[in-house]
Order: structure tokens, then sequence, then C-alpha cells
């Protein structure tokens, strides 16, 4: 059975898809420049969104993205309170040293 008309792209595409029931699309295909150029068309398409799928596959962030930058800012916070408290605790003598050095004297 021959078709009458160009068939419309969701038919085009099943068929790039290797969709059952593609035998009535063969003929018409072999013979009409228009679906053939269609079908060029829609498999540069079809492989820019496999392209696209793949990117976005590859590049996509890891699913423990948010705890790994979260326990890493824990971390880098914690980090900061000890240094706070070392830094306290140098003070602290350097402090009591110029209490009783220093003003000790006078």
């Amino acid at each position: 059975m021959r078709l009458r008309r160009h068939p419309p792209r969701r038919l085009l595409l099943e068929w790039l898809d290797g969709a059952d029931g593609s035998d009535r699309l063969d003929p018409h295909l072999d013979t009409c420049e228009v679906c053939a150029t269609r079908l060029m068309d829609l498999e540069s398409v079809d492989a820019g969104r496999s392209i696209k799928a793949a990117l976005d596959e590859v590049l996509a962030p890891p699913e423990d993205l948010a705890l790994r930058l979260e326990d890493g800012v824990k971390t880098r916070l914690a980090s900061r309170v000890v240094f706070g408290v070392l830094a306290d605790l140098y003070a602290t003598g350097w402090e009591t040293s110029k209490m009783l050095l220093i003003e000790g004297e006078e």
C-alpha cells in the first residue's frame, strides 16, 4: 500500500526509531526526495538531542554534591573556631605577660 501524501513528522520519527509498521513507509521513502531530506534533518536534530543528553549526563553534578559541600563548610568553620581559640589563648598569654612586666613596673 503506497502513501498518497508525505508522512507526518511523528511517523518519520517512529521510522527512525525502528518502530513496527514501517513497511508502509519504506517504499515511499525509497522514492520521495522530500521525505528523505526531512529524514536527514530529523536525524541531525535527533543526534543533537542525543549529544545534549550525553553532555547533560556527563556534566550533571554528583548526587552527593550538596552533602560534600556542607561537610566541607562545616570543617572550615570548625577550623576557624579552633584557630580563634588558639588566637585567644595566645592573646591571653601576651596580655598576661604585658600586665606583669610592663604595667607592674609603674
